[in-house]
């Protein structure tokens, strides 16, 4: 996967500006995750403030700050090895598995038709099954490499 303007741009869910005193904008960029980034702008002299360039210098830097978190993000969830690879993707299933788990265990409510629990019931099961092959593809590839 490859970064681009439009992907972040695609992740923001709100842009807030809030100018504080003279010469300071905010920005906060809520994204569609709920995770919020702060941007800022200043001018020294209150005479030189432009409100449309302080936005754009606090958008700017928010925007700066999420190529850094998305970049981290995209490398965590597709860099390494092999074996750093498969765990990874071992310990997202996991998770996913955990929480559909409790979900379920809290019995059907209203909002779910019965087809639908049915399919959760096979996507649990599924996942299940996924997760013990997973589990055995690491433990080959463990003793294989050393």
């Amino acid at each position: 996967m490859k970064l681009t303007e439009e992907h972040l741009e695609s992740l923001i869910a709100k842009k807030e500006f809030i100018r504080h005193g003279e010469t300071l904008t905010i920005c906060v960029l809520t994204l569609h995750s709920g995770f919020q980034l702060l941007g800022q702008s200043a001018c020294i002299d209150p005479a030189n403030f432009d409100a449309a360039i302080g936005e754009k210098i606090a958008y700017d830097n928010a925007v700066e700050k999420m190529w850094e978190l998305e970049g981290y993000r995209v490398k965590h969830d597709i860099g390494g090895d092999f074996l750093y690879r498969l765990k990874n993707e071992r310990t997202q299933l996991n998770d996913r598995l955990g929480k559909l788990t409790v979900f379920i265990a809290n019995g059907q409510p209203g909002f779910i038709d019965d087809a639908e629990w049915a399919r959760l019931g096979e996507q649990k099961q599924s996942m299940t099954a996924y997760l013990a092959v997973l589990d055995t593809r690491i433990k080959a590839a463990e003793e294989r490499d050393g």
